[in-house]
Order: C-alpha cells, then sequence, then structure tokens
C-alpha cells in the first residue's frame, strides 16, 4: 500500500514538474516574440515626428477617404504629414494591413497649439483626431 502512494505522488509531482517547464517555455517563446515585434516596428518606422507639423483645419477632418486607391510602389508612398499620408493611415485602419503600424501615426498642431493624433476605433471602425494634451 505503501509503494502504491509513493508512486502516486511520484507521478504527480512529474506531471506538475512537466507543467511548469511548457509553461516557463511558452513564457520565454511570447517574450521574444514581444520583443522582436516591437524591435521591427521601432526598426521599420521613420522618425519624421519631431520634424513635421499638420496646420490644422476644420475641412481637412470631415473629407472621405473612400476614393484613396493603394500606391503603385514602395517608392510612392506619401510625405508624412500629408493629407495622401492620413489617407493612407485610414485606409490602412479600415482594411487591416500592416502599413499603419510600421508608418508613424500622423500628428497635428491647431492654431491654438493643440496637439492631436489620428486614432482608430475598433468599435465603430471610424478614424478621428484625439487630442493630446
Amino acid at each position: 500500500m505503501d509503494q502504491r502512494k509513493i508512486i502516486v505522488i511520484l507521478i504527480i509531482v512529474c506531471i506538475l514538474l512537466a507543467g511548469v517547464v511548457c509553461y516557463l517555455a511558452f513564457l520565454s517563446n511570447s517574450t521574444e516574440k514581444v520583443v522582436n515585434n516591437t524591435t521591427n516596428i521601432t526598426t521599420n518606422s521613420t522618425n519624421e515626428t519631431a520634424n513635421a507639423t499638420l496646420v490644422s483645419s476644420d475641412s481637412s477632418n470631415n473629407e472621405d477617404y473612400s476614393s484613396y486607391s493603394e500606391p503603385s510602389s514602395s517608392n510612392s508612398e506619401p510625405e508624412y504629414g500629408s493629407d495622401e499620408y492620413v489617407q493612407r493611415w485610414d485606409e490602412s485602419n479600415l482594411n487591416g494591413d500592416n502599413w499603419a503600424y510600421t508608418h508613424d501615426q500622423p500628428v497635428k498642431t491647431d492654431d491654438d497649439g493643440h496637439s492631436y493624433k489620428r486614432m482608430y476605433d475598433e468599435d465603430t471602425g471610424e478614424n478621428y483626431w484625439g487630442r493630446m494634451d
């Protein structure tokens, strides 16, 4: 009877150890993916945010971007801060492609000095200018 208890206890301990090892391996793999993804996004992003400020106009906030077409090649990407850049950003969020994740978020400043960044609401599927300060 005592040998059976010892065997059962050893089996339970082995199962627990195997579970802990699998869990730690999963955590290590997940952490590497997050670090690699963050590194890729950072590496692929341009650092022009500090150099460009978008001038605010009320009419640009309500533009219809449904007629925007994809650039024909990577060399024809829109310039950061341009209306075409904002349109491309919006299209990327609506279509679910990764362009918006590999490019800097559009930012603009109004006449009063308030900064806004381009935001996407997944619940409504709408893009909007969100105040940063």
